[in-house]
């Protein structure tokens, strides 16, 4: 059997501050780059979703040889 090896791939929640927190990240890890990211559409959005019209959704980035997601959304609400 081959050596496959699965990673975890960490996903951040950040709430509405994904774009802060993209920017907090590069500035305070100096090994900390920005691989892709993902935008909610501009139309159509539902309308629970509608403030984040056109706004980042999701953003990899590559933490030395670390793999994080930072999903922008709103509230977590469990219940």
């Amino acid at each position: 059997m081959g050596s496959h090896a699965e990673k975890i791939i960490p996903h951040v929640w950040c709430q509405g501050a994904a774009e802060e927190a993209v920017a907090f990240y590069r500035n305070a890890l100096p090994d900390c780059t920005l691989a892709g990211s993902s935008r909610y559409p501009s139309e159509g959005v539902p309308d629970f979703q509608q403030t984040f019209a056109g706004e980042l959704l999701t953003a990899d980035l590559r933490i030395g040889d670390y793999h994080v997601v930072l999903i922008n959304a709103g509230n977590a609400c469990w219940r």
